[in-house]
């Protein structure tokens, strides 16, 4: 089935077979159904051991010397095309006939293609002319029995552009399947460029003015004008605002528009307020105003200005007031605009002003008291600071006396505190063994930033094997020093002798199997087992020695296991497990 109506398609698919009783000699093709009439064709190639002819039209014979796999591989290559703008929709009815044993048996076999017409449609366009308005159109006006769902080029959303002689140009709507391709509809828009013309004259004018508005640019092609007061003429004359428009017909029918205001407006008023400040005189406008009131000129225009009236308002201002409180020390004297002062007292200075009245300043001058200033201080302790030239160490509250050249003495209050130093300490067993290894950790390590050991390591935990003085030196996060040092203890060594083998055949040689510590051991405790796991010996006391025999009984040669417990005079239990060889 030919679903997107593009007229093409293999006669056979990958489900068709070729077999008999005998060898194929040939395959003839022929179109016996076709709504396309002539238009419709085969197109086949030459097979890999054979020749085709008549690929290009309505019948082709394909002889070769091939097996069924080959003659299946070649039909699946032969192609019908119909070559009709646009292609005929219906039933394509095609007959195969197989050739077999040079000529002597055939076989026929049917395919069928059909054609369905394509179910998108980008539409019809064509050719169109607008006259520039300005306004928006669609340019889905200009196609008829398009497909939603397609998009215009160059992009335009929804379609919509306007008439304006900028968007003249060829537009493309494209409606776009997964399957069936797409199709496209062309659309030539021509906008006609808009006269080169104004309306001239608008603005604001004087009232009782007379003002003229003029079409003024490139007429040539109106047919006629229209303005809002009914003339038709390119020049009027108004003296009453107002919104004015002027209506042109020009070209091909083709309206233009546009739109003026006239404003008039009364003389220009300027109002302004002033404040008259004592003995002070104002000059304004030509005018010498020494006390308050309304006061009013008119300026003439000039160059088409308008008139413009000042209005002013003179009111009385007073001084403006202020105060300042100061205290001095004795000997001391500060200065305001050229007065000196140094003595207590209550005095009024007048201040100039650049902009408004004068400031009245009342000034009030006492003497000072001495100052008291306040300081909290940390150290570590042990450590001490200088203050004031004198070294503190001890935590508690100080008082210092400090002159001024001016006379005010300065009082300050120290408060001296002494840094939280946490004890310092080291964690870890009293004492080290031989063969083993202990974790020492400094304490406490989340209040430790820098730790110095005596044996140069710098991290919080250190690994030892030998006895013998360990320290640390640290810095807390309050820049503290810290000290601390532990003792190890060498403890006595752990080895134990245990012999592999022995031989009780009484010659004076490893007669009996005895075990031995490096270290004083107070009790043994050994079960040994035969092969099959029979206890055969068994003994608790201060030291261990066998024979080899069981219950009086010599025990044949072979291997034993045994079960070792030592107890050792700190109290410390070694277990040891393993094999002892008997010797016959």
């Amino acid at each position: 089935i030919d679903e997107c109506g593009d007229g093409r398609g293999y006669i056979a698919d990958d489900s068709v077979q070729v077999y008999g009783d005998f060898s194929m000699d040939s395959i003839r093709v022929r179109i016996v159904d076709d709504p396309a009439g002539a238009d419709g064709s085969l197109v086949a190639p030459d097979p890999s051991n054979g020749i085709t002819v008549g690929s290009g039209t309505a019948e082709l014979l394909t002889t070769g010397i091939m097996d069924f796999v080959d003659w299946e591989s070649w039909l699946r290559q032969v192609e019908y095309v119909d070559s009709s703008d646009p292609p005929a929709s219906g039933l394509r009815r095609i007959a195969v006939i197989g050739y077999f044993n040079e000529g002597e048996r055939t076989d026929t076999a049917w395919s069928e293609i059909e054609v369905l017409v394509p179910e998108i449609s980008a539409g019809l366009g064509g050719e169109f002319e607008e006259c520039p308005n300005g306004e928006s159109v669609n340019l889905f006006t200009y196609l008829t029995g398009a497909d939603e769902g397609g998009h215009w080029e160059p992009n335009f959303p929804d379609g919509e552009i306007e008439l304006l002689p900028q968007y003249s140009g060829t537009y493309y709507y494209i409606v776009e399947d997964a399957e069936c391709g797409s199709d496209t509809a062309q659309v030539e828009l021509f906008v006609w460029p808009g006269p080169d013309v104004e309306i001239t004259g608008g603005g604001i004018y004087c009232e009782g003015s007379t003002i003229n508005l003029e079409l003024q640019g490139d007429v040539g092609g109106t047919t006629s004008l229209l303005w809002s007061t009914g003339s038709t003429a390119d020049r009027i004359e108004i003296t009453e605002p107002g919104t004015y428009w002027l209506r042109m017909v020009y070209e091909e029918d083709c309206i233009w528009t546009d739109t003026v205001l006239v404003a008039f407006e009364d003389r220009t008023v300027v109002q302004e307020e002033i404040g008259l400040c004592p003995d002070e005189v104002l000059d304004w406008q030509g005018q010498q105003i020494i006390e308050e009131g309304q006061y009013e000129t008119i300026l003439s225009g000039s160059g088409g200005d308008c008139d413009t009236l000042f209005q002013l308002t003179v009111v009385a201002s007073e001084y403006v007031n202020a105060n300042l409180s100061r205290e001095i020390c004795p000997g001391e004297s500060f200065e305001i605009n050229g007065t000196v002062f140094s003595e207590p007292g209550e005095f009024e200075l007048v201040l100039p002003a650049t902009d408004g009245c004068d400031t009245l300043l009342s000034i009030v001058v006492d003497w000072s008291e001495d100052i008291e200033r306040r300081e909290t201080l940390r150290i570590c302790p042990g450590e001490s600071i200088e203050v004031e030239g004198e070294m503190l160490s001890e935590a508690g509250e100080y008082e210092f006396t400090i002159s001024s050249v001016l006379g005010c003495d300065t009082i300050l209050l120290v408060r001296l505190e002494h840094e939280f130093v946490p004890e310092a300490a080291i964690i870890g067993p009293d004492r080290v063994c031989e063969g083993e290894e202990i974790l020492l950790r400094a304490s406490p390590q989340e209040q430790l930033q820098q730790i110095f050991w005596s044996i140069g390591d710098i991290s919080s935990e250190i690994r030892i094997s030998e006895g013998g003085l360990y320290s640390f030196e640290a810095i807390t996060y309050d820049d503290c020093g810290v000290y601390a040092e532990k003792w190890i203890e060498d403890c006595p060594s752990r080895q134990v002798y245990i012999p592999n083998a022995f031989s009780p055949n009484n010659d004076g040689v490893n007669d009996e199997w005895t075990i031995y510590t490096a270290a004083e051991a107070v009790e043994f405790e050994v079960q040994i087992y035969n092969r099959w796991g029979a206890k055969v010996f068994e003994q608790k006391g201060p030291s261990i020695s066998w024979d080899g025999s069981y219950r009086n009984e010599i025990l044949p040669g072979g291997v034993y296991v045994f079960q070792l417990r030592l107890i050792f005079s700190d109290g410390e239990i070694v277990d040891r497990i393993g094999e002892v060889m008997l010797v016959r």
